[in-house]
């Protein structure tokens, strides 16, 4: 797992800046957990669970757990929100290395807050492909051209199946390849637009379907 390198420093008095902190509140949206690599903290999707910063010297990793049917997008930017906008569920906080630090320790007492906030998003589900049932198969037409000079060949297409079983104009079928490149394109795409298929259906609506992909053949008798 890549993990997302970010330096806190809580609890110091930088020279002209106003960063003096000394906890972390957890904000578990809807959507999931977060724990932590030290096995200390754990905050349950909808709650606000508060870290305290006792020492200069603290250290940890905080992880975002997605829900079931949910998945990670990003930690919540913001002022004073760590890690923001970072898309690696891990966020480092560490502050070592200020131990014994007067100024550090002077402020160990403050009560400035940062935050940390998961953001998750339901997982996104593309339509079973396997779940198309075909209606109605066009054949296409063979280019004279092609026939005349006995060529043979396929022409194989990507396009989506719209929420009413046809195949969607815009954007129309897509060629993925064809062979002889440049003989069968036209009569194949010309061919699938008149293609149909049974409605897919996902949680009581239509749904369309992208990236369905046909081969279309062309052979002599």
């Amino acid at each position: 797992m890549n993990m997302t390198r970010f330096v806190t420093v809580c609890c110091l008095l930088l020279a002209g800046l106003s960063l003096v902190g000394c906890r972390i509140a957890l904000l578990a949206v809807e959507g999931g957990d977060i724990s932590s690599a030290s096995g200390r903290y754990y905050c349950s999707e909808g709650r606000n669970c508060i870290v305290e910063i006792t020492a200069a010297d603290f250290s940890d990793t905080f992880t975002a757990l997605p829900a079931e049917g949910y998945e990670f997008v990003r930690w919540r930017p913001g002022p004073d929100f760590l890690c923001g906008d970072v898309t690696s569920a891990s966020c480092d906080v560490d502050n070592r290395g200020f131990a014994g630090n007067a100024a550090v320790e002077g402020v160990i007492a403050t009560d400035y807050m940062y935050y940390l906030l998961p953001e998750f998003g339901p997982v996104q589900q593309e339509p079973p492909q396997d779940n198309l049932v075909p209606v109605v198969i066009v054949a296409p037409i063979y280019p004279r051209r092609a026939q005349t000079r006995g060529i043979e060949g396929f022409c194989e297409l990507e396009f989506t199946v719209t929420e009413t079983g046809t195949v969607a104009v815009d954007p129309g079928p897509q060629v993925v390849n064809c062979s002889p490149e440049g003989v069968f394109d036209s009569a194949s795409i010309k061919a699938v637009l008149k293609f149909k298929y049974e409605p897919v259906v996902v949680d009581g609506q239509p749904t369309a379907v992208p990236g369905v992909r046909y081969t279309v053949t062309f052979e002599l008798e």
